[in-house]
């Protein structure tokens, strides 16, 4: 190894938030990983959310809110001016801290983290490709931004095979070779010496030895909340002591997913938690896990579940694919499907030698294939070669 090669770097990380969501545990994995390497870190969010702040401060990360005022006050005077004054500020917090790499998750922080740069902020561009935005499709505006900010990148990650496709599909002026595949990593024996969630946390409407289903997800569109709800009730019909529980934050769904589940007669068993730091404990207290999107890239919740050895049923979108192996590692059913994702979940409740295989194996595989040292060092390799 040379000299050059060993030098430490310096990183800087913009995300939208630190709030409980798939791409804010990546960060903070990342975050973390690179500065128990010696490198020097510093994570930039656009606006308030501290899910993990005290998880990086406790790895030596610094974290510095930069009040980004949000997209509507731009359209009045005041809204721009101190959208401006914010801009100012994050490139001469970016030039104190002259990073190598300025490193942006998700579509918020790639627009703020273009401006910068064309503002001269130091450090070569990264983006992040953690889902396949149906929403810059629906917006002209946004996939222009995208484009430019691709154009811009030194380098485009994405955790799953499909991200990396789709971006070559779409952004035509954009050299292959900027393009890496680094799938997720979590630390297995963290997940591993979780205990499974006391009951007691749970709403007392749920019995004690009641079989518990979980999925982990906010409650965005995307998610198919409602599809696991429309299947719940087939569900219930056979297993009517069996109750679903809802982890993740609300985006302005809740209260229309909670009538949808009364007005199909599964109120009573259907339960919203909100976002809740035991989230995978609560998964580790369930049967099955369930994840019913109609897009991901490579989700969280997924690996998670399949470190945590809990059977699991998603939807055939996105990099779920490239994590279950249908019918040796999970089940698989095709998105928006009710009938098919309510047979699968009927079938893990029913056959406990089967879940157990399917969760057995499917533990086996993520330690191997979502590894933190490979997200490490796979991204490590990637900064270098810029």
């Amino acid at each position: 190894m040379t000299p050059h090669a060993a030098k430490p770097l310096r990183v800087a990380m913009l995300i939208g938030s630190l709030a409980h969501g798939g791409a804010e545990r990546q960060l903070v994995t990342l975050a973390c990983g690179l500065r128990r390497r010696g490198h020097a870190v510093r994570v930039f969010t656009l606006r308030p959310g501290n899910a993990y702040t005290a998880e990086l401060a406790d790895a030596g990360v610094a974290v510095r809110c930069l009040g980004v005022p949000l997209l509507r006050p731009w359209w009045n005077p005041r809204g721009k001016v101190g959208a401006l004054a914010t801009l100012a500020r994050t490139v001469r917090l970016l030039r104190d801290f002259r990073p190598d790499i300025l490193h942006c998750w998700l579509f918020e922080a790639e627009a703020w983290g273009l401006l910068a740069k064309l503002l001269a902020a130091p450090g070569r561009l990264v983006t992040i490709r953690g889902n396949l935005g149906s929403d810059l499709a629906r917006s002209p505006w946004r996939h222009l931004v995208r484009g430019a900010a691709s154009l811009a990148a030194s380098a485009i990650i994405a955790n799953a095979s499909v991200l990396a496709r789709q971006a070559r599909r779409a952004e035509l002026l954009l050299r292959r070779d900027r393009i890496h595949v680094i799938r997720n990593g979590l630390d297995a024996e963290a997940i591993a010496r979780i205990p499974p969630a006391d009951r007691s946390t749970l709403p007392s409407c749920i019995p004690a030895d009641a079989p518990l289903v979980a999925c982990v997800a906010n409650l965005f569109a995307y998610k198919g909340h409602q599809d696991l709800i429309r299947a719940w009730v087939g569900v219930h019909r056979i297993h009517p002591t069996a109750h679903l529980l809802l982890i993740g934050r609300d985006e302005g769904r809740r209260d229309a997913l909670v009538s949808l589940a009364h007005d199909l007669g599964v109120g009573g068993v259907v339960h919203f938690l909100g976002a809740r730091a035991d989230a995978i404990g609560l998964v580790k207290a369930a049967r099955v896990f369930v994840l019913p999107s109609h897009e991901e890239g490579l989700p969280n919740a997924v690996v998670e579940a399949m470190l945590a050895g809990v059977p699991v049923v998603a939807t055939r979108v996105g990099g779920v694919p490239e994590a279950i192996r249908h019918e040796r590692t999970g089940l698989l059913v095709e998105a928006g499907n009710v009938a098919a994702l309510g047979d699968a979940l009927v079938r893990l409740l029913d056959d406990a030698k089967l879940a157990g295989r399917l969760a057995s194996h499917a533990r086996t595989s993520a330690c191997k294939r979502f590894a933190v040292e490979r997200l490490v060092a796979g991204h490590l390799a990637v900064y270098r070669s810029l």
